[in-house]
């Protein structure tokens, strides 16, 4: 007959177990424990069995064993330090508000700025299934350096692509015009399309990025070319809730007017997604009707971006050198005066949001994200966590000796230091906890405000994500124990004896890891000052300095869309017409100008198709001194103005002269300082009279002092400033009265006047110009709030901690009051230590703020100087802020009565 041989524990569970106990308690407890192993298994099974062992293990090893035995570990023993947890808690109940609270707080923003921050990297979730999908991106350069960075490609060349290439499973096409449009229906009031708004996009689009309709056959809304999807935003707007599939719209201006059949209604896109638009136009109107035939006059002309789909093993990289290649064979017709470079690059849909690359030719991607932002708001979330956790090491040994009896007694009956330490750890774990709990709650309203100063609408979409709720657990079980290790190691190191007896000081100086914990605090905070100080100064500079330029009272006014032709003007029916439009466009021009110019308060207007601050810009690389070889192309940008550009900018005329109206048909330029320099004159004198070639000749007729046409992060550019008379996109008056209220109107009548179905839009210049910082300014504002949660934070734990020693000080204030020491006296003796290593925080902090700012700065091309005032003024204000954290409290126990300290000596 065979007996059933026992279960044997789990191996390594055993053998660490005789690694950690001495032979002599091995055969103690190893027979009571192989029993219990064996009852659980008949009880609750063998898995049950076997984690429990684990346990048991591990507790009995803590501390590598005493000579004791040590019961043996069980549920009860787990709620029996629960029990004593809570009841400390409740005992001390604002030492207990002050950790939980600051943990808390700590514990609540870092949920929310990991949403965000998690948000910020996973952009298109939707097409995040969709690994294989990249925007085609250009690079060029010349000799190995490289010049630009550009999206747009000829049209035909991902069909090429796709038809040579093997590994590209699809492809689509994407047109964003740089000149917005309006939309009408019936005689409803026309509404401006901004330009980011309309994609002119491949019939495939809705497939190839997983896009479904709410209304309409999406295999067919993009078949006929004067179809157009529609979002819900835009659905409501013109139909309210009616059906809008069969309706007409009318679109007014843009690159293709006429009226469009609604095919199909699309949800508005997420926020989340770089794909934000409003109407979807077939992209084969645009080749046909395109800026009125030009497109089809020119079908080369770099227009469009590429996306393609790869096959799953498809090689990326031998692609991109296929693209290349055709580039390359195809360069003679698609950019015939292109010295650059160009290599193309697949860049992944994830990579879209983040990247901080300018492009020649702008990208339509508007809600873009800054990865070093994100990595200042990881830094400083954590910085606050580490903070509170701080606050917790501190107060922890700060309230050691109020608790020096219960371990006394607890040592006397017994009880050994690994127990002890498990006692605190398990506190420590209980109050991480608890600050959890309300630190989701705090998150939810940190989430809700922080997208009010983001501008953006922020959800928790990470509590559905188990990786989230892992790393969590362990961050939030590892800060429990790394804070909680410390103190428990000292309250449980002491002699029963000394810890009874009252003569155990657990918080004396030689605990120095307390001091250095104080002082990084102090050091932290000094440098979120320093950091918020150099913000705002850098952002005040950059609001406050010279552009080279004036844009105070300028009133810009979006030229019109659309240009109605009367009876008996050009038809637009063959090049001919085309150039009769353009003159009549000129003269409907020159009248707007003479009328406007008659309203008094009317300095001067110009024209031009871009302002200062729009990021769309023309980038041109094929322009070069007249004689030179085509090796000398130089890169510049360019903008078309009318007369009087450099008088209603007040732009500084360092040589030559202002356009005149005889300077019309002479392709009559004016270049700024960079410019001249780049094409190589010696001088501005020389340059004027001179020329440049860009396909045939321009004339330099003066140059202007470099200015700033966009912020002040971007160095000075050359620029030509290029003479035009047709009606431009912008409208730029310089008002010289402040009476707004009649002045607006009067241009606005004119304005219908002779540009009737155009809405009437203006701007002023210094605000929109400004508009460019506002990343800046919700850096700053989002930066300022955590540095002020940050201090308040270290300010709590401070408090709490001169709290604690004023009450283990009660007794030497008494005496020392009695002896005769005044209330300054007094005042020192409690805030000294604590003002001391506050002086050491700033010597410390001193350095790092000028490598920190220095490095900071970089990212601006012109910037503020530093100044003493960046050292002097935050170490100021942490002064302050510690004298008015500590004085309430020092003040109030140096003015006790030491009668009530001393009565029972």
């Amino acid at each position: 007959m065979n007996l059933k041989q026992p279960h044997q524990p789990p191996f390594l569970a055993h053998w660490l177990l005789n690694k950690f106990l001495s032979k002599y308690l091995l055969e103690e407890i190893e027979g009571d424990l192989q029993e219990v192993y064996q009852d659980r298994i008949a009880s609750k099974g063998r898995l049950y069995a076997s984690l429990m062992y684990w346990i048991d293990m591990l507790h009995l090893s803590v501390g590598f064993m005493g000579k004791e035995v040590r019961p043996m570990n069980n549920w009860s023993m787990f709620k029996h330090y629960f029990v004593i947890s809570c009841r400390n808690l409740s005992k001390d109940k604002g030492y207990s508000l002050v950790n939980i609270s600051s943990l808390a707080v700590g514990m609540g923003i870092c949920l929310a700025l990991a949403q965000y921050i998690f948000s910020e990297f996973n952009h298109d979730p939707s097409l995040r299934d969709h690994p294989h999908i990249y925007r085609l991106t250009l690079e060029r350069s010349l000799e190995g350096s490289l010049e630009d960075r550009d999206l747009l490609t000829a049209h035909s060349l991902g069909t090429i692509a796709s038809e040579e290439i093997q590994g590209i499973a699809s492809f689509t096409r994407l047109y964003v015009p740089d000149e917005g449009a309006f939309v009408s229906r019936y005689d409803q009031r026309p509404i401006s399309m901004d330009p980011s708004e309309i994609y002119y996009v491949d019939r495939n689009f809705l497939d190839f990025f997983h896009l479904k309709l709410q209304l309409g056959d999406p295999s067919h809304a993009l078949d006929d070319l004067f179809n157009v999807v529609i979002s819900e935003r835009i659905s409501k707007r013109h139909f309210g809730n009616s059906n809008p599939i069969g309706q007409t719209l009318s679109i007014g201006g843009g690159a293709s007017h006429g009226d469009y059949l609604v095919t199909g209604v699309i949800a508005d896109q997420p926020e989340n997604s770089h794909l934000q638009f409003d109407f979807l136009f077939p992209i084969k109107n645009f080749i046909t009707y395109g800026w009125m035939g030009a497109v089809k006059r020119n079908p080369h002309i770099p227009w469009f971006v590429n996306y393609f789909e790869l096959s799953p093993h498809a090689d990326k990289t031998i692609i991109q050198q296929r693209i290349d290649e055709i580039i390359h064979r195809h360069k003679p017709e698609w950019n015939p005066e292109l010295m650059l470079t160009e290599s193309s690059s697949l860049q992944p849909i994830s990579d879209i949001h983040l990247d901080n690359n300018r492009y020649a030719n702008g990208d339509y991607v508007t809600n873009k994200g800054n990865p070093s932002d994100l990595n200042s708001y990881l830094i400083i979330a954590a910085i606050i966590l580490v903070i509170a956790w701080f606050n917790y090491i501190n107060l922890s040994t700060a309230q050691s000796m109020k608790r020096a009896g219960e371990v006394g007694i607890r040592k006397s009956m017994g009880a050994n230091r690994a127990e002890l330490v498990f006692q605190f750890l398990s506190e420590a774990v209980t109050i991480n906890l608890l600050a959890a709990i309300c630190g989701l709650g705090i998150s939810f309203l940190a989430l809700e405000i922080l997208g009010d100063l983001l501008g953006k609408e922020l959800s928790f979409t990470l509590f559905s994500k188990f990786e989230f709720w892992l790393i969590t657990s362990l961050s939030l079980l590892g800060g429990a124990l790394i804070s909680g290790i410390y103190p428990a190691f000292i309250m449980s190191g002491h002699q029963p004896i000394s810890m009874l007896s009252g003569k155990t000081n657990l918080i004396s100086p030689k605990y120095n890891l307390r001091q250095v914990l104080v002082t990084f605090q102090f050091l932290i905070s000094i440098l979120l000052i320093a950091g918020t100080f150099l913000i705002y100064k850098q952002i005040d500079y950059m609001q406050n300095e010279d552009l080279g330029m004036d844009i105070d009272q300028v009133l810009v006014v979006h030229g019109p869309k659309h240009i109605e032709v009367l009876d008996g003007g050009p038809q637009l029916t063959d090049y001919e017409g085309l150039q009769a439009f353009k003159k009549y466009n000129r003269k409907m021009y020159k009248i707007f100008r003479d009328e406007v110019q008659k309203i008094p308060a009317v300095g001067s207007i110009t024209g031009s198709w871009y302002v200062p601050g729009d990021p769309n810009f023309d980038l041109q690389d094929d322009i070069r001194r007249w004689g030179s070889p085509e090796s000398e192309n130089q890169t510049v940008r360019l903008v078309q103005t009318g007369l009087d550009f450099i008088k209603t900018y007040n732009l500084k005329l360092i040589a030559g002269k202002e356009f005149t109206p005889d300077l019309f048909d002479s392709r009559a330029i004016i270049l700024n300082e960079k410019a001249v320099q780049a094409f190589g004159f010696d001088s501005p004198e020389e340059a004027v009279g001179d020329q440049l070639y860009f396909r045939k000749p321009l004339k330099i007729v003066g140059v202007v002092k470099d200015f700033h046409w966009h912020s002040l992060k971007e160095d000075h550019f050359p620029w030509i400033i290029w003479l035009t008379g047709s009606t431009p996109g912008y409208l730029s008056m310089k008002l010289n009265a402040l009476n707004l209220e009649k002045t607006i109107p009067q241009i606005q009548e004119i304005y219908d006047q002779l540009y009737p179905g155009n809405p009437f839009e203006y701007f002023f210049m210094d605000v929109q110009f400004n508009q460019q910082y506002q990343s800046e300014l919700q850096f700053r504002n989002l930066f300022l709030s955590l540095t002020v949660l940050a201090i308040l934070i270290a300010c709590i734990g401070l408090f709490a901690m001169i709290s604690y020693a004023v009450t283990l000080k009660v007794k030497e204030i008494g005496i020392r009051k009695v002896l005769g020491a005044s209330l300054t006296q007094l005042m020192i003796l409690l805030s000294k230590e604590y003002f001391r290593l506050l002086a050491l925080a700033i010597i410390l902090a001193l350095p790092l703020i000028s490598f920190i700012g220095d490095k900071w700065l970089e990212n601006y091309a012109f910037r503020t100087n530093p100044g003493p005032d960046l050292y002097i003024i935050p170490g100021c204000i942490l002064i302050l802020i510690a004298i008015l954290t500590v004085s309430h409290r020092t003040l109030v126990a140096a003015q006790a009565n030491p009668v009530d300290s001393l009565r029972a000596e």
